[in-house]
């Protein structure tokens, strides 16, 4: 049976909640009707929805000017660039500097400053991107997959996802032997892990965490 839901933001809400997301976010909301969704995925897309519009009103009141951009851009690049350097290239003596990098930080627009290693140099390795499925979409279930992934030293990165797909992850293994015996790990561990597919990195073309300039301009006081 169908079952009325609204969308907002390219997000899907059921479509009783159509009302209480115009008046909380003042945006235009338009029913349509789908199938079946479940509640974890409508959960999630709430969530999406929140962050983003906290997101911006954290940036609102910090008034971002361009300078606060370029610190940012440099940062992301460059993340061991002494406080002096960075105040010059920036045009700002180093105190001015300072403290807008703590009002950033304090913000929470900068999460933390990571070494990035090498997997060639360290040596043999397998970066595998993993699709995962669950049995089970309850609230519950997500949760005792993402706790138990969250554990896993071999995850690097794991997205919860819309689609026909739960979880996409990025695991790295020693060899694709080793990758095997990771994925026998999690389907013995009742996780509630259902299907599950692979794709081998044959070779790294880009990787990179750094947000786009156009993306910081955007947020421009």
């Amino acid at each position: 049976m169908s079952k009325g839901y609204c969308a907002f933001y390219g997000l899907v809400f059921p479509a009783s909640e159509s009302t209480f997301l115009d008046v909380i976010f003042d945006a235009p909301i338009r029913v349509f009707f789908v199938r079946s969704f479940s509640r974890q995925h409508i959960l999630n897309s709430a969530r999406v929805v929140v962050r983003k519009r906290l997101s911006g009103m954290i940036l609102l009141m910090l008034k971002l000017d361009n300078r606060d951009i370029q610190i940012l851009s440099i940062l992301q690049r460059e993340g061991r660039i002494s406080k002096t350097a960075l105040a010059a290239r920036v045009n700002l003596s180093p105190t001015p500097c300072w403290e807008r990098i703590k009002r950033l930080e304090e913000a929470g627009l900068i999460e933390g400053y990571n070494a990035i290693l090498s997997t060639e140099v360290l040596g043999t390795s397998a970066i595998v991107f993993m699709q995962a499925e669950l049995a089970s979409h309850q609230a519950r279930d997500f949760e005792i997959f993402e706790r138990a992934v969250k554990s896993m030293d071999e995850v690097l990165e794991c997205w919860a996802v819309g689609g026909g797909i739960d979880f996409i992850l990025k695991v790295c293994a020693g060899t694709i032997d080793e990758y095997q015996l990771f994925v026998d790990r999690m389907l013995d561990a009742n996780i509630g892990l259902k299907r599950y597919y692979s794709y081998v990195v044959t070779k790294r073309v880009k990787e990179t965490n750094a947000l786009p300039d156009t993306i910081l301009k955007a947020n421009l006081e």
